[in-house]
């Protein structure tokens, strides 16, 4: 039998369309008979609870200088949990000075 290039073709077409189609039909009638499950309990547990950190500006006090009044603040760390309690709060050594003109 003499295998010509247009029926090579024609046959590599239909087997692709046949193939195809069995693979769709298979997935319909599956997803019909087998549902993965609504819930799965887990078992994991995290390792360390997750804090939180940020940096806020504490009042220090205020110092006048000629006609300047100068107020002092200190950057510290505060650290939360997850429920927002403090755990521990780390004064750093970032100061910010703010400066008001009073007069003389």
């Amino acid at each position: 039998m003499s295998w010509s290039g247009k029926n090579r073709w024609k046959s590599a077409a239909l087997y692709t369309a046949v193939a195809v189609n069995f693979m769709l039909t298979a997935l319909i009638l599956v997803r019909h008979y087998w549902a993965p499950p609504v819930e799965v309990p887990s078992m994991a547990r995290p390792e360390a609870p997750s804090y939180r950190s940020e940096y806020l500006e504490q009042y220090e006090g205020s110092s006048v200088h000629g006609g300047w009044k100068v107020d002092h603040y200190r950057q510290i760390e505060v650290i939360t949990d997850e429920d927002g309690h403090v755990v521990k709060e780390r004064p750093t050594q970032e100061m910010t000075h703010i400066r008001y003109w009073i007069g003389e």
